[in-house]
């Protein structure tokens, strides 16, 4: 907080490996285990889990998704309720909507995974 990362609500978890950048905001209660970097501008909502997961630039990742080993690009919208599993990677400004699960999926530059898709 003192570097300038935005916190707001109790129960935020930060694993000693996770990186915040200045400028990220999280709202609590949210978890970040292991290697997961969180970029400048970067939002993460409540309930969300993030384990070794990179997220971008201003990427935003909604209440209670779950990522396990993806990569979030900058300017991306991940959820509610989404589950990235491992080897997921979405690209800039692309979008993963609510109950939409992707395993070793590769998502383009602004494209998108509506709701349950």
């Amino acid at each position: 907080m003192r570097e300038g990362v935005h916190v707001h609500g109790a129960g935020v978890h930060v694993d000693p490996e996770a990186q915040v950048e200045p400028g990220a905001t999280l709202w609590g209660p949210c978890w970040l285990i292991g290697r997961t970097p969180v970029a400048a501008g970067a939002v993460i909502h409540p309930g969300a889990h993030l384990t070794d997961t990179e997220v971008g630039p201003g990427a935003i990742v909604r209440p209670y998704t779950v990522a396990d080993g993806a990569v979030i690009g900058a300017g991306a919208s991940v959820g509610p309720f989404a589950h990235l599993r491992e080897g997921t990677v979405l690209g800039e400004r692309s979008r993963i909507g609510n109950f939409v699960e992707t395993k070793a999926a590769v998502i383009g530059p602004g494209a998108k995974a509506n709701h349950l898709s």
